[in-house]
């Protein structure tokens, strides 16, 4: 499961927008910021025992990452288009098994993220 923290940014963009197209305004940054469980990150016994199954034992390790974009606008359907327009960086917090890493240049990515 994944949870998205992004109420407060949600509040700040809509204020901003409430200002009207002719106030000059700095390009705003906004966080998204993802955590949940990773099932396979924590596991006990050894990988090389035949019964190994990580996925489903009931271990879980808190994992998290952070998707930073700027100049944000959300479509009409109430979406951020994600592209290396306005992509800043992206922040994996680590688990037992991938270590921490960020990425800060965009290199043909592309997507959404739902503000709703």
């Amino acid at each position: 499961m994944v949870r998205r923290r992004f109420a407060a940014t949600l509040l700040s963009l809509l204020g901003l927008l409430a200002l009207g197209p002719n106030v000059a305004m700095a390009t705003p940054t906004f966080d998204f910021v993802f955590t949940g469980q990773c099932d396979d990150c924590a596991f006990a016994g050894s990988p090389s025992d035949e019964d190994f199954n990580p996925i489903g034992d009931g271990l879980f390790e808190t994992v998290s990452g952070t998707l930073r974009l700027s100049d944000v606008t959300p479509n009409v359907d109430g979406f951020i288009d994600v592209d290396s327009d306005n992509f800043d960086s992206f922040t994996y917090n680590g688990s037992s098994l991938i270590n921490a890493f960020t990425f800060d240049d965009a290199f043909g990515i592309s997507g959404l993220v739902t503000i709703r």
